[in-house]
């Protein structure tokens, strides 16, 4: 927006929360160059949710994650971009038009990762099933499907 005495906060500057809150609050970063595999690693201390949609070269991951006193729910997913044949991202509009076709390959991998005291007894729930309890030196992984 513009305000008369101080100009636009519409810069690049302004952006930075935006970054900092996607890689570790939502705690998604890649694990391998272009993101091919990911790691998610929320952190929500106090809050009892977080939506965040990061773009990658290929598409975006979604990630929406719920809190209570019994459950832990996470919903996970990594949208690929429509692409037209020449590689190049195409609008919306062309993905309505359906001047698009799928890209090639597989999607990448990514992991949910959370600590004993995040989950804190509560059951997890991810894209709808509950996960029974894997831990790893007080670590929970789970691959994203």
């Amino acid at each position: 927006y513009w305000y008369h005495a101080q100009g636009t906060n519409c810069h690049g500057w302004a952006s930075g929360p935006l970054a900092l809150m996607s890689s570790y609050m939502a705690g998604i970063r890649p694990t391998a160059p272009g993101y091919e595999t990911y790691e998610i690693r929320p952190d929500l201390g106090s809050r009892n949710q977080l939506y965040a949609v990061v773009p990658t070269p290929g598409g975006e991951i979604r990630l929406e994650v719920e809190k209570n006193e019994t459950e832990y729910v996470v919903d996970a997913e990594y949208a690929e971009m429509e692409v037209k044949s020449t590689g190049k991202p195409m609008t919306s509009k062309a993905v309505e038009e359906g001047l698009t076709e799928k890209p090639s390959g597989e999607s990448p991998v990514g992991t949910l990762c959370l600590t004993a005291e995040e989950l804190a007894g509560r059951n997890l729930i991810l894209n709808g099933k509950k996960i029974e309890e894997n831990k790893k030196d007080n670590l929970l992984q789970v691959e994203i499907p």
